[in-house]
């Protein structure tokens, strides 16, 4: 089943240029959600958190897609 997501892949562009709707996930499980105002704390829940300028020291380093992203060369899908 799909949820609208590519696999997780090592970030390759900057946090800076990521699409609206990537997913930054976290090492306790959580994830930030790109949103047109910065990064929302667990932003794809029903319970979402604040919103920073980027993902927090927890993140990965990783960053998820959306799925109707274009893929583009270089970006390791």
């Amino acid at each position: 089943m799909s949820d609208g997501y590519q696999r997780v892949i090592r970030a390759l562009r900057r946090i800076e240029d990521a699409p609206l709707g990537t997913k930054a996930p976290a090492f306790n499980g959580g994830a930030w959600l790109k949103v047109a105002n910065g990064w929302r704390w667990n932003g794809h829940t029903s319970y979402p958190g604040d919103i920073f300028p980027r993902p927090m020291g927890g993140w990965t380093g990783d960053l998820i897609y959306p799925n109707d992203l274009p893929a583009r060369p270089g970006d390791g899908a």
